[in-house]
């Protein structure tokens, strides 16, 4: 059982009973689920992760109108048992659980009270904190608000936004895999060829995310998270394994044509890029003018043009 189903039992068999017997004026406005930082809200929890910070867990969530129960709510907290299913309960996590103002909720992680509204709010939040915003699963919302800004985040970044990070990307996995990675072969600094390669793969995998409309997860998670997009993502993550594994330079040289290939496959598919190029910076250029703004079409990224 992974801490998201553990917690979700414990929510209906334990919290929201108590809930219902000692605030039913605080359901209207309520909200509960698992979202936000630690594995267990990604749903890559396993038997290691028990070492540490697991158990059954819960936040909610209430609007600014209801912050009147908020002390009742905490009551309730206190009262829920110190035990469920034989694992521990979570009343209060390193401020990761419990209870929490529905603005206060997302400003914790991307800074922001509701959704980036300008592109320059956009460009302001970390994509990991993004990713976790949107993991996890709501298991009740009566007031729809904490659903609403997070279905307005689950819809990705503007178009804008996204090319100037496909474009940034592109620009430095061509950079990194398909010049110097050739190159540094001729070098021999084996040293220098593994930085690349996993530079590379690093940009690689940032761009199957975008390619896919999904918010990359903390580095820790980032290639668990790959192999289940749709797009490219179970080739992608076999072959970087094999990329940053190979021993053999010229197959390894192989393999990061191989994958930016696909990638640049799918420039073309998705109507971003209509350059017949295998070089990946040559698409920046096509990338970049479609982008409407004109600050962030003018920005730092025509300096890798």
């Amino acid at each position: 059982m992974t801490g998201l189903q553990l917690s979700k039992e414990f929510f209906f068999e334990k919290c929201l009973p108590l809930i219902e017997e000692k605030v039913p004026e605080a359901l209207p406005y309520l909200a509960a689920g698992l979202a936000g930082e630690g594995s267990e809200c990604f749903g890559y929890d396993d038997v290691q992760s028990r070492d540490h910070d697991w158990g059954a867990s819960v936040c909610l969530w209430i609007p600014k109108e209801a912050a009147g129960y908020a002390d009742s709510l905490l009551d309730v907290f206190a009262a829920l048992p110190e035990e469920f299913d034989g694992f521990p309960v979570k009343k209060t996590q390193n401020g990761r659980t419990g209870l929490f103002g529905i603005g206060g909720f997302y400003r914790s992680l991307i800074g922001l009270s509701k959704e980036p509204e300008t592109v320059e709010e956009w460009m302001s939040v970390e994509e990991p904190k993004l990713a976790a915003a949107v993991n996890g699963e709501v298991f009740l919302d009566n007031y729809g608000e904490f659903s609403r800004i997070r279905k307005a985040l689950l819809a990705h970044y503007p178009e804008d936004v996204r090319r100037i990070h496909i474009a940034h990307n592109a620009a430095m996995a061509a950079q990194t895999g398909q010049y110097n990675f050739p190159r540094s072969i001729q070098r021999g600094d084996r040293l220098t060829l593994d930085m690349i390669a996993s530079h590379f793969a690093f940009y690689a995998a940032n761009l199957v995310f975008l390619l896919n409309r999904r918010y990359k997860p903390f580095y820790k998670w980032t290639y668990r998270a790959l192999r289940e997009l749709p797009i490219l993502g179970e080739r992608s993550h076999e072959r970087l394994e094999r990329i940053l594994e190979e021993t053999d330079l010229k197959l390894k040289e192989q393999l990061i044509e191989e994958q930016s290939r696909e990638i640049i496959e799918q420039f073309c598919v998705q109507g971003i890029s209509s350059s017949g190029s295998d070089f990946m910076l040559d698409h920046v250029a096509d990338i970049v003018s479609g982008i409407r703004d004109e600050s962030l079409r003018k920005g730092p990224i025509s300096m890798v043009l």
